[in-house]
């Protein structure tokens, strides 16, 4: 039998938790004795004990609130519990003075809560009750109480514990003896177990359904108090005990004391996490929550909590502060997503630098992946150079690992440009010879039934076959000086006709009789190339002589100037037909 004593001011409050378990159907009033009513209501009860209090105003906590706590293995009738309640309090000195007693059922043991008065009546006069050394007295008196009855020795099941090297087990409130679990719990934790503050006490306690808060006492004294939690809503359940109710054997100031020389400790261990961060960060670019889990359970590091592990070899909680690592590191895919974006347009940037125009160019030669791995180097990233060179490592397996799927796409790509370049080209009307010379340009090489693409950079040609185009017919007159007269300018301006784009461009950098056989009509006419802005009419006459109708062309500036360029293109288009020259693709 374990008894549970609480004293206080209020007798509110020890009768409120009794009524409130009553109204839940939790308890029961058992029997009451000593007051002047055979059946006394609450009120009248009350009413009695705040009389008596007020007859000895210098008794500050009146109120005597105790639980009696059985073994599960026991369960006592009606008649040998109130036997026992009574010889309790009668050898406890309250066998004078009246007592409420109720049966509660919510939890799996058989209990019962007491409620009296620090005060008794003796020849008419009130008197305070002796209460020193009253724990001590109530333990006695319990050991006497169960030897008396036959009933189970509470010391003697705590010595069991203790031989058997006793841990407790994942309890929830009314499943044992209240102030007993929580005593054991936490005199297991706090002399088994390393923790540095409050927070991490009840990372442990938690794990039992047991919670501690500092509270303060009405005249502000801090102390520490331990309670059951409902594990669904983490809100405290039932009576509470502190540090003394529970009979811990540690006092507040102990456990503050112990939580300090746990933080001093905590400081050599500083050395082991910062060469695991050390490690992590060397091998890795950033990980996932679970992969950082896995990896301190390999380190005998197992999660207990939210950002909380438990050290098995120290038997310490460990948090995530400790290791200070940097916040992006443990991160989700977005953040993956983040940094692969970045890498890729710098592979991006190095591609139009070097003049690669295929990806899989890029990474199928030594030469460019050593020239990237340069490039990247000297980007400026908030990474450390291992970490870099790790993304970069990871980004090139990436990439020669899904280089198939590249390839395929490019190879889908490069039949959309031949076709896009061969239908303009068919739309000018031109020779075929003249047509491979411009496509040349392009870097696009007819040779028999293959197409080769790539460019001036790419060592590596990437083929296609006729048969993946649809037949395309070239006629008309043979260009092909002019083809290979073009010049920078004039090429660029062709690049935006077949890409149907807008381009800029100064009358010098143009010649007109190159150019005009290799933009559409439809693309000059829609962008309104060789018009210019209106301009004063001395100034044009001056620098804009009437065209010859032979020789260079430089610049269009009136209606009747474009349709002659129309005329002209017309004419040779018209010859072309007449010809009856036509070749097949």
């Amino acid at each position: 039998m374990i008894a549970k004593i609480r004293t206080g001011q209020y007798f509110k409050g020890a009768f409120k938790y009794n009524l409130d378990k009553v109204n839940e159907g939790k308890a029961a009033a058992f029997y009451s004795v000593l007051f002047p009513q055979e059946n006394p209501t609450f009120e009248e009860m009350h009413d009695e004990f705040m009389k008596m209090s007020m007859m000895c105003p210098n008794v500050s906590k009146p109120v005597f609130h105790t639980s009696l706590n059985f073994s599960p293995d026991e369960c006592l009738d009606d008649s040998t519990l109130k036997a026992v309640v009574d010889e309790y309090m009668q050898r406890l000195g309250y066998g004078e003075t009246p007592y409420a007693v109720y049966k509660h059922t919510d939890t799996n043991h058989q209990h019962v809560h007491i409620i009296s008065v620090n005060i008794t009546s003796v020849d008419g006069k009130y008197k305070k009750i002796n209460d020193s050394y009253l724990h001590r007295r109530s333990e006695a008196i319990s050991r006497v109480i169960e030897k008396e009855y036959g009933l189970v020795v509470a010391t003697d099941v705590k010595k069991k514990r203790k031989e058997l090297d006793f841990i407790p087990e994942l309890k929830c409130y009314g499943e044992v003896n209240t102030y007993e679990h929580l005593k054991d719990v936490a005199e297991y934790i706090v002399n088994n177990c390393k923790f540095t503050n409050l927070y991490q006490l009840n990372i442990l306690l938690n794990k039992y359904n047991i919670a501690c808060f500092k509270n303060k006492t009405k005249l502000g004294e801090p102390h520490y108090k331990f309670t059951f939690q409902n594990p669904a809503t983490r809100k405290n359940v039932g009576i509470g005990g502190t540090t003394r109710a529970l009979g811990l054997s540690f006092s507040d100031e102990v456990l503050d004391k112990v939580m300090l020389k746990n933080r001093e400790e905590s400081k050599s261990k500083f050395s082991i996490w910062e060469d695991m961060k050390r490690m992590l960060l060397d091998k890795y670019l950033f990980i996932s929550q679970a992969d950082f889990d896995k990896y301190l359970k390999r380190k005998g590091m197992f999660k207990i909590g939210e950002g909380s592990y438990w050290d098995q070899s120290d038997k310490r909680v460990v948090t995530m502060e400790q290791f200070k690592l940097p916040k992006t590191f443990i991160a989700d895919a977005s953040l993956k997503k983040e940094y692969m974006a970045n890498i890729v347009k710098s592979a991006t940037e190095y591609r139009k630098k070097a003049g690669i125009f295929h990806e899989s160019t890029m990474f199928s030669h030594p030469e460019y992946i050593s020239g990237f791995r340069t490039f990247f180097a000297m980007q400026n990233t908030h990474l450390s150079k291992a970490q870099n060179s790790l993304l970069i490592e990871s980004f090139l397996r990436y990439k020669t690992a899904t280089l198939p799927d590249i390839i395929a796409k490019e190879h889908e790509k490069d039949i959309k440009l031949a076709t896009k370049m061969l239908d303009y080209i068919e739309r000018l009307h031109i020779s075929e010879k003249t047509a491979n010379l411009l496509l040349e340009r392009f870097h696009i090489n007819i040779q028999g039934e293959k197409i080769l693409i790539g460019n001036s950079m790419d060592r590596i040609l990437h083929e296609i076959s006729k048969n993946e185009l649809i037949p395309y017919v070239f006629d008309g007159e043979n260009h092909a000086a002019k083809v290979q007269a073009l010049n920078t300018t004039e090429f660029a301006l062709i690049k935006a006709a077949i890409n149907d784009q807008p381009y800029s461009y100064h009358k010098e950098e143009i010649e007109w009789e190159r150019v005009l056989p290799f933009i559409s009509e439809e693309y000059m006419e829609k962008y309104h190339i060789g018009e210019q802005p209106a301009v004063d009419t001395e100034i044009q006459n001056e620098f804009m002589p009437d065209y010859p109708e032979q020789g260079s062309i430089r610049f269009v500036s009136s209606d009747n100037e474009k349709e002659y360029l129309y005329k002209k293109k017309k004419k040779r288009r018209n010859n072309d037909e007449s010809s009856g020259k036509k070749r097949k693709f």
